[in-house]
């Protein structure tokens, strides 16, 4: 499918910005590799690639990741959770898209995280929903063939949206800084 926008929400910790891992120092499947390979593979699909991430060190990699794609690319630092990437996507779209726009949006993640996407896309993105006309799942196992199975991830994320509806996601999150090619801030709020 053919997107106006691809957003990668960040990968994780990186070894150096050309390798990501899919598992954590506690063995618990993060998929940043599977991620970040998947992004490659769907890049061509998309007119614009959004990478959003709670770092600047992060995005720097993943826009050295994404060099090829340089000329399409949006660099964003957000907060350091999924609540500050949607955050900083939400504010993105209300600088950069107008009302009257019909855009078709994929975001790319890993099978896992789309539940809790879904969960702030709808907590943040209530009051402007019609600049986008369909977010669309990217995920990351399908476009990069992986078989997924990870209970533990899961039952995490369902902790990540109960943390949501408890209120515990709050303004250390909403954080948002585009960053140029050279990946020096070029706005920020």
């Amino acid at each position: 499918m053919k997107l106006d926008i691809l957003v990668i929400l960040c990968g994780g910790n990186y070894i150096d910005p050309k390798e990501y891992q899919d598992y954590g120092v506690d063995g618990v499947y993060i998929g940043a590799k599977t991620r970040m390979n998947a992004g490659l593979k769907y890049a061509n699909n998309a007119e614009k690639i959004i990478l959003i991430g709670g770092s600047k060190p992060k995005v720097n990699a993943m826009q050295q990741y994404f060099e090829t794609y340089a000329d399409k690319v949006v660099a964003i630092v957000s907060g350091s959770s999924t609540y500050g990437n949607i955050y900083a996507l939400d504010r993105y779209i209300v600088d950069n898209i107008s009302v009257d726009q019909c855009v078709n949006m994929g975001i790319l993640s890993n099978a896992y995280h789309f539940t809790r996407i879904y969960s702030f896309i709808s907590k943040l993105f209530s009051g402007h929903s019609q600049m986008v006309t369909n977010i669309i799942p990217v995920v990351a196992e399908e476009i990069s063939n992986k078989e997924y199975r990870h209970n533990i991830r899961i039952a995490m994320e369902s902790k990540g949206i109960l943390d949501l509806q408890r209120g515990l996601y709050k303004k250390q999150s909403e954080r948002y800084i585009m960053l140029g090619a050279d990946g020096e801030p070029l706005h920020a709020d």
